[in-house]
């Protein structure tokens, strides 16, 4: 089995904190449409929509290791 790699927070948080300047009440509060616009806004070279698929994707990719069962 694939060894998955963990959703890649500091990244994000490092642009939405520092290149955007987000409080983290604002961070936190933005949804996933507003995330994609800030970063590609970043990098208009990206296409990939964020949509419910998106999400489902990145969710099996990026699974939240505090809610995944040892068993």
């Amino acid at each position: 089995m694939a060894q998955v790699e963990p959703f890649p927070w500091q990244s994000v948080m490092a642009f939405g904190f520092g290149h955007l300047r987000l409080s983290s009440q604002q961070f936190w509060s933005l949804s996933m449409p507003e995330l994609q616009a800030a970063l590609k806004h970043a990098n208009p070279n990206q296409h990939e929509a964020v949509d419910r698929s998106w999400l489902h994707q990145v969710m099996s990719e990026y699974p939240d290791v505090s809610h995944v069962s040892n068993s």
